[in-house]
């Protein structure tokens, strides 16, 4: 019976140190995250996402996937959601827009975070398309690392209308 006890109090012992070794890592750095901010198009508050897929794609195939992922939408506000991932090796990270506000999908900025840097950053992006071709709501707009949609077609991505969206991003990690 002695034996218990002491086996116990080695094991709590341990525990303790891993977790004194895991407090010394900002929380934010423990894992991988992608973070969607969602857009509202400037002052027009017309447009927007409301339920998205967050997929990871290595080689060509899917190696996670997130169904049914609610972001906020808020009038004038720049809300966003943030999903953790696996830390797997990953090639793309893929946002599909579910359901949009009046059928008008965009999003402001896709980040994808591990180990505290976002690999997303500036990085290549491909998309459904762009409203009426505008230019100054293209995809490369999703890496600017410009997550508010206050200023009229600046720093935000609006897809077509009435189309099922999606946006990819080169990430290209190989853990």
């Amino acid at each position: 019976m002695k034996f218990i006890p002491a086996f116990l109090v080695l094991l709590l012992g341990l525990v303790g140190l891993c977790a004194q070794e895991t407090e010394k890592i900002p929380l934010n750095e423990r894992r991988t995250t992608v973070t969607i901010w969602n857009q509202h198009n400037g002052g027009f508050n017309d447009r927007g996402s409301k339920v998205l897929n967050v997929v990871l794609i290595t080689k060509g195939k899917e190696v996670f996937r997130k169904d049914g992922v609610v972001i906020p939408w808020e009038r004038g506000t720049d809300t966003f959601v943030s999903v953790v991932v696996p830390s797997v090796p990953t090639d793309t990270v893929r946002v599909e827009v579910v359901e949009s506000i009046n059928e008008r999908p965009g999003l402001a900025e896709i980040q994808f975070v591990r180990k505290g840097k976002n690999l997303a950053k500036k990085k290549t992006v491909r998309v459904n398309g762009v409203w009426e071709s505008h230019p100054g709501v293209t995809g490369d707009t999703l890496t600017d690392e410009i997550t508010t949609s206050s200023k009229h077609q600046h720093g935000y991505w609006c897809s077509p209308d009435k189309e099922k969206a999606w946006a990819e991003v080169d990430v290209k990690t190989r853990d």
